[in-house]
């Protein structure tokens, strides 16, 4: 089983207090579990690309980061794009570009997302 469905499952189990519950809280508790399990599902299912409003929108927050040289690796937003411990700057000017270099981009462009983009038949 892949990990999301591991959260999923624990998402569902029923508390030990679940048969002291009024049918209304016992309602919501299942509202809410559902919505859990969805928004976990959405996060792995849809892993776009951030858009560069987005990505400023997220100063501060970690992010994993992808460039047209094949590098990937975790890095923070700042006000000039983003930073990692390696490669130290990632100029927000070429954030996007595209080319023939990895992931489409070209050899100075980079791209993020919210988090490391799960490999496919995991």
């Amino acid at each position: 089983m892949s990990e999301l469905t591991n959260e999923i499952i624990t998402v569902n189990l029923l508390p030990s207090n679940y048969n002291l519950l009024t049918d209304e809280e016992n309602a919501i508790d299942e509202v809410v579990r559902a919505a859990v399990s969805y928004n976990a599902l959405s996060l792995q299912l849809e892993n776009n690309p951030l858009s560069l409003e987005k990505l400023r929108q997220m100063d501060g927050e970690p992010v994993w980061m992808v460039d047209g040289q094949g590098h990937e690796m975790y890095g923070i937003v700042n006000d000039t794009g983003c930073a990692d411990a390696d490669y130290g700057s990632w100029n927000i000017d070429f954030y996007g570009m595209t080319g023939d270099g990895k992931h489409g981009l070209h050899i100075m462009g980079w791209i993020a997302y919210a988090h490391k983009p799960e490999l496919e038949g995991k």
